[in-house]
């Protein structure tokens, strides 16, 4: 029975390396005890109720638990960035645009159409 064990760096920070260690002994009970070596947390980043584990920007292990380190405002900063479209949405934009241009040539040469036949008609008695 493996536990998986999270690399941190010397200020706390997740490195996002993980290892899988086995248990160096058991208890009365017959559970599995593990050493944690120096750098690394043994608890993983905590999840909801489903199991989905909670958004982390900067996790940072503080010797007991894993805390966010990075300041709210720079997370609200970055959830309020414009989302760049994707390519699906520049091509439905484009495809709005030639067709505007495509009525638009059609329109001039109806006009010119029309311009042309009253010229001939008012040149030809």
């Amino acid at each position: 029975m493996t536990k998986t064990i999270y690399e941190i760096d010397a200020d706390g920070f997740m490195t996002y390396v993980t290892l899988e260690i086995e248990p160096n002994d058991f208890d009365g009970d017959n559970n599995p005890v593990y050493v944690i070596p120096e750098g690394y947390a043994g608890v993983p980043l905590p999840s909801d109720e489903d199991g989905k584990q909670l958004p982390f920007w900067k996790p940072k292990w503080n010797g007991t638990e894993w805390v966010e380190a990075r300041p709210i405002e720079e997370i609200e900063e970055e959830k309020n960035k414009p989302v760049p479209p994707t390519d699906i949405e520049k091509l439905q934009q484009e495809n709005i645009l030639l067709k505007a241009q495509a009525q638009a040539n059609a329109d001039r040469a109806d006009f010119q159409e029309e311009v042309l036949a009253e010229i001939i008609l008012t040149i030809m008695p």
